[in-house]
């Protein structure tokens, strides 16, 4: 209640200045905005905005007062951090792109040296090793490496706490093994990975002194790693639009939209570091073809036509690179292991592509040719017959794409399906062309509509159609694309799980907005909860509540002790983290009077004195033993911090008449223990107003109350009194069992 007293104080201050009464129009929008990033979730309300900054600027007496008022009322450190977030991630993009290219021409040209079957052999010894330290990086280092790592990045933006996947040792294990698996010709892309490392620098730069408050806030923490997608996608693409659009999309329920600019802030920092150090690295570029003014006539249909083809396949090729990873995980052969499967799937593409030169390029190439306005009957690669070329280079990408995703290796999902479609397309408009049956006026504009189409079947969503029309640059074209992109969106939907869902559903990553099975929709909130989930009553002592911390072993910090009246009903609740931070408070300031009582009296009662420091070492062992463990998550479905002390305050407490006056007891440890709880201590945060349902609540309105509100603990009330709590992380187990 005090919080919402304090919004409408604040408001009222607002209205009351006269810049307000003389123009009431004049309504900062900034003020909005502030107040939906402080209800970014229902947890994380910790203080109130004060006036727009026009208000502010009026009421202070020079430019250094409006600055120190406006950097006491806002906190500007996401700002920075998101501005040294998209530096960052360029850096890293703009690396990852040159060492690439770099180790793929360098492999190209050790076997063009060579005659023969040496040729052959440097080609397959250089691209052997390459794959098997691809590989290597997952097992060696972290199995995080592994995949393109967007479905774990999808798991942690809808709310779910599966932070290990962002642990810095992945960063550069990640970033060689991508290095080395595109030097080994496996064309991976790095799209996908760049998002990757882009949400790791981001959980990275949120563990810093100067940005810890944020990493604490569960809201602000995900809209930096929003941020952090936005940043990976607009660098490996150049596509900022594009990026914006990807991070709303990879977020699973409900998006904040003030987060949006934050995103944008974040990208336009990346897009200006990546221009400033193309200045000093080559990479290779995508050409931009100048397609004509499309106007709409028959040729829709066509396009139409080849959305569905290509979506069809796309399906083909989910199918078969499931069934693969099914075929992995089930059956136990030593040719499905990690190593072994991983040079079966190199030799294949050794195999495939060392006799045809046209697929031994970089993926930019393969756009520059099938999105050309130019006959490729006048390319050289193409040998003088294109639809030959085309269907060669099809045949082995379908084939031996899946066997790719099915590897334990970094990989991009984006970049061989756009590659596919391209090539699908411009295969189609040039047989079309010599059957008769199509007329196209520009044969490049089939390969770019196939791309989107392509790719929006595999990964469900919408911004392929702005990544198509901002990467190629073609506008007009906007109407057939987007029309590839819903075409091969449906067909894909109607027939095959996404790739993107694929992994969360194989790995059961915990998604509090999915759906769950119809058992548990049929279940209510008495038969989800936890009956025996510990609460205290308004008049607890100290000692009570370490009896009940050292009764529930392993700690979560991040959900909340319900705090009861005597008749159970709900009186409020607090936070386990905020009130492990009150008690260090209190455990300091007692300390501090132990210290001084035993320089005092420490020859008259040693003994006496030597008890009281044993007891109060414990009590500090305690609190150590939980802030070292404080980052270190034992579980990892759903919101969750676990600590487990190895000091148990039961083995040193002792009993204390309840009758006993307080100021009474000399004793300070025992003083400490009999002292009742300040509720109103600034530091619990105390919440009057927890989140409560009936007993007979349904589960389906359980899962929207997690998902929209980010709540980490419901609790459960029978005629007004508590009977137990459903938390997130019982809740994820349940949907993933």
């Amino acid at each position: 209640m005090e919080y919402i007293q304090g919004t409408y104080k604040a408001i009222h201050d607002i209205t009351k200045a006269p810049e307000f009464k003389n123009d009431p129009s004049n309504v900062d929008k900034n003020f909005s905005i502030f107040i939906t990033d402080l209800f970014n979730s229902i947890e994380d309300v910790t203080r109130i905005p004060g006036p727009p900054p026009e208000v502010l600027a009026r009421r202070s007496k020079n430019p250094w007062e409006y600055f120190k008022k406006l950097h006491q009322m806002f906190d500007f450190t996401p700002w920075v951090l998101t501005a040294i977030l998209g530096i960052l991630t360029s850096i890293t993009g703009v690396m990852l792109d040159f060492l690439t290219i770099y180790m793929f021409n360098m492999r190209l040209k050790f076997f063009q040296d060579e005659d023969g079957p040496l040729a052959f052999f440097t080609f397959y010894i250089t691209g052997f090793v390459f794959a098997s330290i691809t590989t290597a990086m997952g097992a060696l280092v972290n199995p995080a490496v592994d995949g393109s790592g967007v479905p774990e990045l999808k798991s942690i933006m809808s709310g779910a706490n599966t932070y290990r996947y962002l642990d810095f040792n992945v960063f550069f294990a990640k970033f060689i093994g991508m290095c080395t698996a595109y030097g080994a010709g496996m064309q991976v892309g790095r799209a996908g990975p760049l998002v990757h490392l882009s949400a790791i620098l981001g959980n990275w730069l949120l563990k810093k002194d100067s940005f810890k408050h944020l990493d604490k806030n569960y809201a602000a923490k995900r809209s930096i790693l929003s941020a952090a997608a936005g940043c990976g996608m607009s660098v490996a693409l150049g596509a900022p639009i594009t990026a914006v659009i990807f991070s709303v999309e990879i977020v699973i329920g409900f998006v904040n939209t003030s987060n949006i600019f934050r995103t944008f802030w974040a990208i336009c920092w990346s897009l200006i570091a990546t221009k400033a150090m193309k200045f000093f690295i080559s990479i290779d570029p995508l050409n931009i073809t100048e397609f004509p003014y499309y106007e709409l006539d028959f040729d829709l249909i066509s396009f139409i036509v080849l959305s569905i083809l290509i979506g069809l396949i796309g399906v083909a090729f989910l199918k078969l690179s499931l069934k693969l990873i099914y075929l992995r995980r089930t059956v136990n052969s030593p040719i499905f292991e990690r190593y072994a499967w991983c040079w079966l799937t190199y030799t294949l593409l050794a195999l495939t592509h060392y006799p045809f030169e046209y697929s031994l390029q970089s993926t930019r190439l393969f756009y520059n040719d099938t999105y050309s306005i130019h006959e490729l009957s006048a390319n050289p690669k193409m040998g003088g017959n294109p639809v030959q070329t085309l269907t060669i280079y099809m045949i082995i990408k379908f084939v031996t794409m899946p066997f790719i995703f099915s590897c334990n290796i970094p990989f991009g999902i984006f970049g061989l399906p756009l590659t596919l479609g391209a090539v699908f397309g411009r295969w189609y408009a040039e047989v079309g062309q010599k059957l008769g049956i199509l007329h196209p006026a520009v044969k490049g504009a089939y390969g770019v509509v196939s791309s989107a189409a392509m790719l929006a079947c595999v990964v469900r969503g919408v911004f392929p159609a702005a990544m198509l029309i901002e990467t190629t640059g073609q506008i007009e074209y906007g109407i057939p694309i987007c029309v590839g992109v819903l075409v091969g969106y449906m067909v894909g939907n109607g027939f095959a799980m996404s790739f993107f869902d694929f992994p969360i559903f194989v790995r059961k990553l915990p998604i509090p907005a999915s759906l769950m099975s119809k058992e548990l929709y049929e279940k209510d909130a008495q038969q989800l909860m936890n009956p025996a989930f510990p609460f205290v009553y308004c008049n607890a002592t100290h000692k009570e509540i370490f009896d009940t911390l050292s009764e529930m072993g392993e700690i979560n910090k991040a959900l909340l002790l319900p705090v009861l009246n005597e008749d159970r009903t709900v009186y409020g609740s607090v936070k386990i983290d905020k009130l492990f931070s009150y008690l260090e408070i209190i455990e300091e300031q007692e300390g501090e009077r132990i210290k001084n009582l035993m320089d005092n009296t420490r020859k008259a009662s040693i003994g006496k004195l030597q008890g009281q420091v044993n007891r109060w070492q414990n009590i500090s062992k305690f609190f150590t033993k939980v802030g070292t463990q404080y980052e270190k998550e034992l579980h990892y479905e759903g919101d969750s911090r676990m600590v487990k002390p190895s000091i148990h305050m039961k083995t040193f407490t002792k009993e204390h008449p309840q009758d006993v006056n307080i100021a009474d007891i000399e004793d300070p440890v025992e003083r400490f223990y009999a002292s009742p709880m300040d509720w109103n201590h600034p530091r619990l945060a105390f919440d009057p107003s927890p989140l409560t349902v009936n007993a007979r609540c349904f589960a389906s309105k359980i899962q929207f109350l997690f998902t929209a509100l980010k709540a980490t603990c419901i609790f459960v009330t029978e005629h007004g009194k508590f009977i137990g709590c459903v938390t997130s992380v019982d809740f994820l187990k349940l949907k993933t069992a």
